[in-house]
């Protein structure tokens, strides 16, 4: 009996002395491994740099198509936004948005964050490979009347739309008004327009736009129209 008591007393001993140990160890393992300074991943080294110094990832525009047969920082249609169409980061040198870079090459379609196509040089194959979060935008300058696609074979196909309209995810105009403070003085004498016995001129050489036509046949009910140009009277 004395034996066994002996051996119980040690052994619970022994069991003390384990648990005290455990605690020990965990708590220098929480100290120096969950209580971690945040600069320790900050710090972490990537090859001979510190990913710390890591600069971000530049979203890289691709233009696809051409603009109208010529690359678009190439073509007078755009004017001076053609600036704006400047390969690698020329296009945003003076601009708050740095981190952004345009190019015309098609074979790093699966690099770019955002490809372009115009619709009148939309070719006949799409390109066949996509990224997920990769952004396809359709630009349009004309009027819808004049841009014939095939709607069926681009449905949700495209992402965002670049055109004159105002709901379009890009806004692009044909350009803008400015609200002078001063009325410019062109050298014409003031006249009254009552007098005048032709009050609206239309210049016009589309003849095939049915909407704008039946509008202004509409509006000759209510006033005179000189119509000039290929579709003139």
């Amino acid at each position: 009996m004395y034996k066994n008591g002996r051996i119980r007393y040690y052994s619970s001993k022994f069991v003390i002395f384990c648990l005290g140990i455990c605690f020990v160890f965990y708590i220098t393992l929480y100290k120096n491994v969950f209580s971690f300074d945040k600069s320790y991943f900050l710090d972490i080294s990537v090859g001979e740099r510190s990913a710390r110094q890591q600069p971000p990832r530049r979203k890289l525009i691709l233009l696809f198509t051409p603009f109208f047969g010529a690359k678009w920082r190439d073509h007078s249609t755009l004017g001076p936004s053609s600036t704006y169409f400047l390969e690698g980061r020329q296009t945003l040198k003076d601009c708050e948005v740095s981190s952004c870079a345009v190019t015309y090459n098609k074979e790093k379609i699966m690099e770019a964050d955002a490809v372009g196509f115009h619709a009148r040089d939309m070719p006949s194959i799409l390109p066949a490979k996509r990224t997920s979060k990769q952004i396809w935008f359709y630009f349009v300058l004309e009027n819808p009347l004049n841009v014939f696609i095939n709607d069926e074979g681009y449905a949700n196909v495209f992402n965002w739309t670049m055109s004159y309209s105002r709901n379009s995810e890009i806004y692009t105009p044909y350009g803008k008004y400015i609200l002078s403070s001063k009325i410019p003085n062109n050298g014409f004498d003031s006249f009254d327009l009552a007098t005048k016995d032709k009050k609206v001129a239309w210049l016009v050489s589309n003849c095939y736009a049915t909407e704008r036509r039946e509008y202004v046949e509409e509006l000759k009910e209510y006033i005179d129209i000189s119509v000039y140009g290929l579709c003139g009277n």
